[in-house]
């Protein structure tokens, strides 16, 4: 069982003896409930911490490559986040996440891995897929996108 404290002035609860003359009278908050005590600082951790990293994965991180390396250096800041986090997998979960103009959350790692920093295999393969889906948003009108252009404009054309 753990620790518990009872926090006491409430105005539901159980009844406090202590607020025996306040209650006569007239006040409202003489009640006390049994609360969990908050962990003190400094204590070791008993859930692991989750954390969620999101990155850029628009078209213009693929485009604009080539000028200031904003792509690459965001592929190394990953694979830094995961290299930080070997060996504390106990303390932290996490998953990571990307956004672009189309899509809001694009799931490239989910937090059910296992020691995922130590394995270079998928380290490399994350970073590859972080390089394709920026990839592919340089195509901005898919095939159902085109389709209805097309037909928008046979239906009304340009004067």
């Amino acid at each position: 069982m753990s620790e518990y404290e009872r926090e006491r002035h409430r105005t539901t609860g159980d009844w406090d003896e202590r607020k025996l003359i306040e209650g006569i009278i007239g006040e409202k908050s003489i009640y006390k409930y049994r609360a969990d005590v908050p962990p003190e600082p400094g204590s070791p951790q008993t859930k692991a911490k989750r954390l969620r990293l999101v990155v850029d994965l628009s078209a213009s991180m693929y485009r604009f490559n080539g000028v200031d390396n904003r792509l690459e250096r965001q592929c190394e800041c990953v694979l830094m986040f995961l290299e930080s986090l070997a060996g504390f997998e106990h303390k932290f979960t996490y998953d990571i996440v990307g956004h672009s103009g189309d899509e809001h959350s694009i799931e490239l790692i989910r937090d059910e891995h296992e020691s995922m920093a130590e394995s270079k295999s998928i380290n490399r393969l994350l970073v590859s897929n972080i390089r394709d889906e920026s990839k592919q948003m340089l195509t901005p009108i898919s095939g159902y996108e085109r389709e209805l252009l097309l037909s928008t404009q046979e239906d009304h054309p340009a004067v």
